[in-house]
């Protein structure tokens, strides 16, 4: 591994202990690891396990997820916790009557960004 790549991890590693002591301080509860199987997601749930803090990981559903991911998800990683929203995605439209937006993200924000209120999150964003 070139040292470059070695020190970023090491970097990480460290932000992330960092976050949890944080975390542990702020709430009393563990970090939480916002999963949601792809490839950004993954590498924090790895970077997290690593850094040997602990921390909770869980996959917010929106209720129009594709099965394949649902399917990886619970043969590759069975430890994350899914979180099902009160309301479908469905719903949540005919509720506002209209569909998400770019500039509208209403969706994202009531059943991912909302799941574990004053919970300190960690995603994983490239």
């Amino acid at each position: 591994m070139n040292s470059s790549l070695q020190s970023k991890i090491e970097a990480s590693l460290a932000t992330i202990q960092r976050a949890a002591k944080l975390a542990q301080n702020y709430t009393g509860k563990p970090l939480v690891v916002a999963f949601s199987g792809g490839k950004d997601s993954q590498t924090v749930y790895h970077l997290a396990e690593a850094a040997g803090i602990d921390f909770e990981a869980v996959y917010s559903a929106t209720t129009i997820d594709p099965p394949e991911v649902v399917r990886f998800i619970k043969q590759h990683y069975p430890m994350v916790r899914f979180l099902v929203p009160k309301l479908s995605f469905w719903q949540l439209v005919e509720n506002i009557r209209m569909l998400p937006k770019r500039n509208m993200r209403y969706c994202c924000s009531i059943l991912k960004e909302q799941t574990l209120p004053g919970r300190v999150t960690l995603t994983g964003v490239r």
